[in-house]
């Protein structure tokens, strides 16, 4: 699992700005590894039991996980209040990981999404304390199956009332959806899909208080190369082990590549200076990407001159905060645009291994290939989750909205440039228009 942009975002207050904004925390598109347990934690359903009161002994003496939830009576009077209880039973040939909000055990991926500050000082959000399960094969071909919600410390899921729940047609079960709901894009049917409690896949609901219909009769949320997970604005994607193994630099690693870049000696058309990136920008890149840097014993360069582009005509010049903060256009042709540091780096899991950055997203200014530019600008993602945002379009790398009329250009440098030509793992090629 890669988190799309940050796994986690804190309102603050910005003078001179009505309302908040949302500041990243942490690093972007950081990575959860899932891997067999050395000992199975899996469960399957066991029983369904109709009470009138919550809690209770479970009916299964070997019975360790329940889903508790209030319904009418469905025979009787609207007004009269049921619990059903489902409960579960130890499966040793699964294993289940959970994600959530609170930083407990129980949660094994901690995803804390926009947060914001109550009364009493304390940070809340939209993203569950415990969101969703994802119950995994033990065995080959170890298919995963995704699941809305996650167990307390009581090893219990309780749905309020405000959840939305029915009574399905097999074996008088229940199902549910959560509060806030959990969304899955599926790239086999190419559309956004919306998770049950029992990891079953509906149509996106159509309001709050109403699920949407069940898609097929038994088809469970499984999750596919490439599925993206949407926990009410932070957005995974689900990446097969061996594409993100294919898709590492190798050969051609970053180092080389931002040598190669500096070599060329590129010259901002503005400031009249050489391009380049600095030894400590090229170790934070490395960094970034699990890549070791190898000190060669060289200094660096008095100052540092990075590229900076200006995202909506693509125009690469060096990059300058005094720029940034008054450059309301692009110097060069006039276009509107703020001036972003040119961010090049690479994230096998929004990436692909045949291509090279020859493009950049429109605001924010990170680069990527034409290919990915393309897959990327066509996905419609519910971003941030608050009522009133319609579907929208994000950078993978930072998931900053995309602009409507014009989400990715083509980096211009004044010069015709490739970078990094053994099998295009990385590199950069434009030229002048």
């Amino acid at each position: 699992l890669v988190a799309l942009g940050h796994k986690e975002y804190i309102a603050k207050k910005v003078e001179g700005y009505e309302g908040q904004l949302l500041h990243p925390q942490g690093e972007r598109n950081e990575c959860f590894v899932l891997e067999r347990r050395g000992t199975a934690n899996g469960i399957r359903k066991d029983a369904v039991v109709m009470r009138k009161e919550a809690g209770g002994e479970l009916s299964n003496i070997m019975a360790t996980h329940r889903v508790t939830m209030a319904v009418n009576h469905p025979k009787r009077s609207r007004e009269e209040r049921y619990t059903i209880v489902t409960e579960y039973i130890p499966d040793d040939a699964l294993d289940m990981f959970q994600l959530g909000r609170l930083m407990v055990k129980q949660n094994d991926i901690v995803v804390r999404g926009p947060l914001t500050s109550n009364e009493k000082g304390q940070y809340c959000g939209p993203v569950s304390r415990y969101a969703a399960r994802i119950m995994c094969s033990r065995l080959p071909p170890f298919t995963c199956y995704l699941c809305a919600a996650g167990f307390d410390s009581k090893q219990e899921i309780f749905l309020n009332e405000s959840a939305p729940k029915w009574r399905t047609k097999e074996n008088d079960d229940w199902d549910a959806v959560t509060t806030f709901g959990l969304r899955m894009w599926q790239p086999s049917v190419n559309r956004w899909v919306e998770v049950s409690v029992n990891g079953y896949m509906h149509e996106i609901r159509p309001n709050d208080s109403v699920a949407g219909e069940r898609i097929g009769h038994k088809m469970l949320a499984k999750l596919e190369h490439g599925s993206i997970i949407d926990m009410s604005g932070v957005q995974l994607i689900w990446q097969d082990f061996q594409h993100m193994k294919l898709n590492k630099p190798s050969e051609v690693t970053l180092q080389e590549f931002f040598g190669d870049f500096n070599k060329l000696r590129l010259q901002c058309p503005v400031e009249l200076q050489t391009i380049r990136y600095s030894r400590s920008m090229m170790s934070g890149k490395l960094k970034s990407t699990g890549e070791d840097w190898k000190d060669d014993g060289k200094e660096d360069d008095d100052e540092d001159w990075s590229a900076g582009v200006f995202p909506a005509c693509g125009h690469v010049v060096t990059f300058n905060e005094d720029m940034e903060r008054g450059l309301l256009c692009c110097p060069l042709c006039r276009s509107e645009s703020r001036l972003k540091k040119l961010s090049i780096s690479f994230t096998p899991a929004v990436t692909y291994a045949d291509t090279t950055p020859t493009h950049v997203f429109n605001p924010c200014g990170c680069a990527a290939s034409l290919r990915a530019c393309r897959f990327w600008s066509q996905i419609k993602i519910k971003h941030p989750p608050t009522p009133g945002y319609t579907d929208v379009s994000i950078c993978p790398f930072c998931a900053t909205n995309l602009d409507e009329e014009k989400m990715f250009s083509r980096i211009i440098t004044g010069h015709e440039v490739k970078i990094g030509v053994e099998g295009g793992v990385i590199g950069v090629q434009s030229k002048l228009e």
